[in-house]
Order: structure tokens, then C-alpha cells, then sequence
């Protein structure tokens, strides 16, 4: 059994420009995760966040939130390499990261500011696609019909 333990903001920079309040539709947002496992932690690990959203000129947060997960046993490269951390607990705790920043903007005075919904399961093919191409093509010069000395 893996069980989510809850997300831990490790830095947040909220910067407001004037006073005039953001067009929240035109809000730039970017952000990248990445699963992380700690040796001496062997029955947990944990998804880094890292967001940057800005509009206009009027605001920009950066945030960098840590998502914790407990697993019963010890974990193993089979789970590590899996889709389980790089799409499951990525899905799981982004809904509380949405809502963090949704209260943060409210409470800054800002209108609540909802994260679009984001498909793990796209951004991680679409990962492993660009890995496939950047790996060299290996050329057998058998083949290749090129003289080998």
C-alpha cells in the first residue's frame, strides 16, 4: 500500500507589480516535476515541484513544493523505474498544489488563481519520445557499406 502524506512547500516567492489586480486569464504558467528517492528513506520518496506563473506585468509566483508518499515496504528499482511515481503520485498530489496557490493568490488579496489540469500520463510520453530521439543511432559499418580498416 502507498499512502500520501501530504505536500510540503519548500519555497514560495509571490511578488505583486501595482495595484491594479491581474487579468488571471493570461497568466503564463510552467512547471516541471520530478520524482525523487532518498537512500536512507527506503520505504519512501517523494515528487518535486517546481512552478513559475506570471501575468502581465502584475504578479509572479515561484514555488517549489515537495509531495511526500509512505510505501509499506522497502522499495525496489522495479517500482522506482515504474509509471507509479513519474505519473501516479505526480496525479495525486497536484490537486493540493492547485489549491495551495488558489488560497495564496485569495489570500494575497488577488482573485483565486486555478491551475489548469495537467495530463502526467501525455507529458510523460511525450518525455520518452524526446529521449528516443536525442539517443545515437548506432550504425553497423557491416551495413552501412562504408570500408571498415
Amino acid at each position: 500500500m502507498i499512502q500520501f502524506k501530504g505536500l510540503v512547500i519548500k519555497q514560495c516567492q509571490l511578488d505583486g507589480h501595482g495595484e491594479q489586480l491581474p487579468d488571471i486569464e493570461k497568466a503564463a504558467f510552467n512547471f516541471s516535476y520530478q520524482p525523487i528517492f532518498t537512500p536512507d528513506e527506503s520505504s519512501q520518496f517523494g515528487v518535486l515541484f517546481k512552478l513559475k506563473l506570471s501575468c502581465d506585468s502584475s504578479f509572479s509566483i515561484q514555488l517549489n513544493a515537495l509531495a511526500k508518499f509512505q510505501c509499506e515496504q522497502a522499495l525496489k528499482e522495479e517500482f522506482m523505474t515504474s509509471h507509479f511515481p513519474k505519473i501516479n503520485a505526480p496525479a495525486i498530489a497536484f490537486p493540493y498544489l492547485r489549491s495551495f496557490i488558489a488560497n495564496l493568490m485569495l489570500n494575497a488579496g488577488y482573485p483565486p488563481l486555478h491551475l489548469p489540469s495537467v495530463n502526467f500520463v501525455q507529458l510523460v510520453e511525450e518525455e520518452e519520445a524526446r529521449q528516443k530521439q536525442k539517443k545515437p543511432k548506432r550504425v553497423d559499418p557491416a551495413k552501412s557499406g562504408k570500408k571498415v580498416r
